[in-house]
């Protein structure tokens, strides 16, 4: 087990095969995206923009998520084929 820092605090354990799973080494990435203080402004810049992308994409390619969109549309939550477009807004 190895220990993944955020700014020289310990974020939590995790074992390195889970780095090869694609959906977990996106998150990772977008660790660092984010500010911690609540008062500093974020600087949301093109490669942040990207690696959001592409791990929502990865995320909303899986069979549960699939089945959550459906579900989701299909009882009035979110405008039918807006999954993807929601979750970018929130």
């Amino acid at each position: 087990m190895d220990q993944l820092k955020t700014r020289g605090q310990k974020a939590f354990f995790f074992c390195v095969k889970t780095l090869t799973v694609d959906s977990i080494a996106k998150l990772i990435a977008l660790h660092d995206n984010y500010v911690v203080s609540v008062d500093v402004p974020e600087d949301d810049t093109q490669q942040e923009q990207a690696e959001v992308r592409a791990f929502l994409d990865t995320v909303l390619a899986t069979p549960i998520m699939e089945l959550t969109a459906a579900f989701m549309a299909q009882h009035g939550f979110i405008p039918a084929n807006n999954f993807r477009e929601t979750l970018l807004r929130l």
